[in-house]
């Protein structure tokens, strides 16, 4: 069966500045795309026509670029939840849940980066379930959040409400530009690439699989061949050195530069070491909407990036 494609949209000019993220809802039949201007704009697959125009409320005077999008593919094949929050959008490290079926409401918005002016690159989830989702920011942090009850019901414009956060740990020491959630062997691992140049793999407690290119090959279904299983020895000879120096004595620590991308976790967050159910009933602080939206405003962020951009424009003119 052939569709024609219904054209007329075209003169209507749709994103009126530059595309920055797609992501697509097989069961649904839709395409999201966003621009550097905040606009979300979201297409049937089938006529690729535009059905939804969505734009984030902010008090920011500059627009705001939308670096991410992700559609929670399991909310939107249930007939129960596809009306909820199942498409996640990122802007200037804000993180939005829209609902694109149901009423056109954002049912969860939170920041997720923990420094200011920094903005989320990318997204994931594990799509079976969508019980979590996984995002990187421009430090090279990476977060974990219990997203299972979260973006359900439709949260008050003045609302900030972080989900439970799960796990954080410093995953590259330059910015996250890709996360992706990998299930092998029922086991959860994230895979990771940095602007750093390196590209990594670790499992959902923020233990480093091993980094992509590393002389020690690893077995993913084989947790003594990952990379911290491979460090326990030298963590065990640094620990009796430690013991063996007298009082006042610091062991002197330096980085190692070929160990590029191997970070490990980091007590950056203090629910990164949480791994108990007490932790996760543990009451998440709510963030005043004052703070969020000045934390959205990262209009030297949206500037800087506006700036490279017409410097690729300019270069492709000469």
């Amino acid at each position: 069966m052939n569709v024609r494609a219904d054209m007329s949209w075209k003169s209507s000019g749709v994103h009126k500045s530059d595309i920055l993220a797609v992501c697509q809802c097989s069961a649904l039949g839709l395409v999201a795309t966003a621009s550097y201007d905040g606009e979300v704009v979201v297409w049937r697959l089938e006529t690729q026509g535009p059905v939804l125009h969505l734009q984030r409320e902010t008090q920011a005077r500059v627009a705001l670029p939308v670096d991410s999008l992700l559609f929670l593919q399991h909310r939107a094949g249930s007939q129960k939840l596809r009306s909820r929050g199942v498409l996640v959008s990122s802007q200037a490290g804000c993180l939005c849940f829209w609902s694109i079926t149901g009423q056109k409401h954002t049912y969860g918005q939170f920041c997720a980066p923990e420094q200011p002016n920094e903005c989320v690159l990318s997204l994931s989830s594990d799509q079976p379930k969508n019980s979590i989702l996984v995002s990187g920011d421009t430090t090279g942090l990476l977060q974990i959040w219990d997203i299972s009850s979260y973006a359900l019901d439709i949260q008050p414009k003045s609302a900030c409400e972080r989900p439970p956060l799960l796990r954080c740990w410093k995953a590259h020491t330059k910015a996250l530009v890709c996360v992706e959630v990998l299930e092998v062997a029922d086991r959860l691992f994230v895979l990771t690439a940095s602007v750093d140049g390196s590209a990594g793999l670790w499992t959902k407690d923020g233990g480093c699989v091993g980094i992509f290119g590393q002389g020690v090959m690893w077995n993913i279904t084989d947790p003594a061949t990952y990379h911290r299983e491979n460090n326990q020895k030298e963590d065990d000879e640094e620990r009796n050195e430690s013991d063996k120096l007298g009082p006042g004595e610091v062991k002197s620590e330096v980085p190692d530069p070929s160990n590029k991308g191997q970070t490990l976790q980091e007590d950056c967050c203090p629910e990164a070491s949480s791994s108990g159910p007490a932790d996760n009933d543990r009451e998440q602080p709510q963030q005043p909407m004052y703070l969020c939206e000045d934390f959205c405003q990262a209009v030297a962020v949206s500037q800087e990036r506006r700036r490279l951009f017409d410097g690729i424009k300019n270069n492709n003119h000469d």
